[in-house]
């Protein structure tokens, strides 16, 4: 059983705070650079800073590496694209919790393709999210706005990028495969760009630049390095916490940053997904040893 490592958990807590920060850092870039071509330049600034660090490791990769690398690159990379077209009507902090919504996908994914079995668990933190995913979106007319059925497909995009991963073989080196995926990213993201975006839509200045590498370099190459480490050294039951906040932090620097606000609906609903997010991640086991644990 794995000790939770102090350096390990402030390694995690500041990977999920970046990634937090980077939702309020793409939504204000969105005022400059068009979706498609704003994840372009940020996965190209990635790929360029990750090729120059661990090149090297392109040596070694094998064959079974590199296919991995490809058919995650391919999730991970749709998932971005529906992800940064949702942004561009939705503030930053409802657009975070509403990628979340990968944690209802996960199972439903594992049952139709690998049929995995479905535990009481997992359809509690399913319900949850469903239901948080509605009070976040649905108007009193019941209908959703095109972004926000954007970003739930982006949800099950993530959803379908986690189940791969947890498919990867364990020799694999993540690493590599994580290059793998930024770089197939960069040039799904770009060829789209090419196609549905002008170049004159790009406004280069201070605030889109430091964006860019905000999101290329700490989000992209940083943030993912330190979850690596970081969860090596963290239990999965604090590690599952720990990662979930990543969509309170974004909530919060929007409204601080950004001057977002959430009707008490839509704080219901914010809830309600942090919630099944955190019943997903930590697993029907760890929830019983951890429970049992406190009453005894």
């Amino acid at each position: 059983m794995k000790t939770n490592n102090p350096l390990s958990i402030f390694m995690i807590v500041v990977a999920t705070v970046i990634w937090g920060g980077a939702f309020v850092v793409v939504k204000d870039g969105l005022s400059y650079i068009p979706p498609l071509w704003q994840l372009s330049l940020r996965m190209i600034v990635a790929s360029v800073v990750m090729l120059i660090v661990f090149f090297p490791r392109l040596r070694k990769i094998s064959r079974r590496e590199f296919r991995e690398g490809i058919i995650i690159g391919i999730f991970f990379a749709l998932a971005l694209v529906f992800q940064n077209i949702g942004s561009v009507y939705v503030s930053a902090g409802k657009a975070s919790f509403m990628t979340v919504s990968y944690v209802a996908f996960v199972p439903i994914i594992g049952m139709v393709f690998f049929k995995q079995k479905i535990h009481i668990i997992r359809l509690i933190s399913i319900v949850l999210c469903f239901i948080g995913v509605g009070l976040l979106t649905l108007t009193e007319k019941f209908t959703v706005n095109c972004f926000d059925t954007i970003l739930i497909i982006c949800g099950f995009f993530y959803g379908c990028h986690i189940v791969a991963i947890d498919k990867i073989n364990r020799d694999s080196d993540l690493v590599t495969i994580h290059l793998i995926q930024v770089v197939i990213a960069t040039v799904i993201s770009t060829v789209l760009a090419l196609i549905f975006e002008p170049l004159s839509g790009i406004q280069f200045n201070n605030q889109s630049v430091s964006g860019l590498l905000y999101c290329g370099i700490l989000e992209v190459c940083i943030g993912f390095l330190l979850q690596l480490k970081g969860q090596r050294g963290t239990g999965s039951f604090l590690a599952g916490i720990l990662f979930s906040m990543e969509c309170i932090y974004a909530g919060i620097f929007g409204i601080i940053f950004m001057g977002d606000s959430f009707t008490f609906k839509m704080a219901l609903g914010c809830v309600l997904i942090f919630c099944s997010a955190i019943v997903e991640a930590v697993g029907r086991k760890e929830i019983g040893k951890w429970i049992l644990r406190k009453i005894l």
